[in-house]
């Protein structure tokens, strides 16, 4: 039997020609965030690890068809030839609106479906709104604790000492940018979240604490003149018998793009160290700004 007119202008109207995309994505490397510059910071690429949400299905490329058949792929469709109405999207559970693909294989003597070819593939549309909530999932994987050092701590014997404004430095404070990128036959999306170290806020173990902005923590020692990030033990660690338990925080600014209200705008790292403090006065000659 030859196509109905009918079935001819059906197909003509939503028979489409899909051709495979792929998603382009960049090997992570943690060792690149220890090479970006710290004030421009670094930036990864994840879309490895979040596009594969938005995949075309394999199952879309399938010929399953005799040659005496024709393999059709229709985008978005609302009928088929039968006349059965269908859904053309739906909203996933996880908030990604899916779109329908239908591939069958058409027999064009009988001008119908050849039975039990009919698959239908649902493929998530890339939005950039849905992208953020899935990069920030990854962002904590990257933001590392921070790293404490102490320039006038004894080189000695590694003590600090009671009652002298102790400095601290952090040097591993760099912004990072989580970039991802979904394609499939539906369109091309990307998003990115942006971790930008905001602050210190340090714990001594002994009762008190200090804070400070993450770029006083990078001000270079200046041993005549204590830094903003600086901290003043009052007692020995010998009270405790041996060392304070001291913490320190880093507060992370989060942004992205597009905005997203509903997470998160800021994350804390933080870091413990054992800080034994000394009685013995280190030789000071001078301290404070008039040094």
């Amino acid at each position: 039997m030859c196509m109905t007119a009918a079935a001819k202008s059906w197909r003509a109207a939503l028979l489409v020609t899909l051709g495979v995309t792929v998603v382009a994505s960049t090997t992570i490397d943690r060792q690149a965030l220890a090479a970006g510059d710290s004030s421009r910071g670094v930036a990864i690429n994840v879309s490895a690890a979040v596009a594969g949400r938005y995949a075309t299905p394999s199952g879309v490329w399938v010929n399953p068809c005799e040659p005496s058949m024709e393999f059709v792929s229709v985008l978005n469709p609302d009928a088929l030839p039968t006349g059965s109405a269908m859904a053309t999207s739906r909203t996933a559970d996880d908030g990604v609106v899916e779109r329908a693909v239908a591939t069958y294989c058409w027999d064009p003597e009988d001008s119908t479906i050849v039975a039990n070819t009919l698959s239908i593939f649902w493929i998530g549309v890339p939005d950039p709104a849905d992208l953020v909530p899935a990069v920030f999932a990854h962002l904590p994987d990257y933001l590392d604790p921070p790293t404490v050092e102490w320039p006038n701590m004894s080189p000695e014997h590694g003590w600090l000492f009671v009652k002298v404004s102790m400095d601290f430095r952090v040097n591993n404070l760099k912004p990072i940018t989580l970039t991802a990128t979904a394609t499939n036959i539906l369109g091309t999306a990307t998003a990115s979240v942006t971790a930008t170290p905001d602050r210190l806020v340090f714990v001594s173990g002994e009762g008190g604490g200090t804070e400070c902005s993450a770029e006083e923590a990078r001000e270079a020692y200046v041993p005549a003149a204590y830094g903003a990030c600086s901290y003043r033990y009052e007692n020995s660690s010998a009270i405790v018998g041996g060392a304070f338990g001291s913490t320190t925080t880093m507060v992370w600014n989060i942004t992205s793009n597009p905005v997203d209200p509903s997470q998160p705008t800021t994350l804390d790292t933080f870091t413990t160290q054992s800080l034994a403090v000394s009685e013995v006065q280190a030789v000071v000659t001078c301290t404070g700004s008039g040094c």
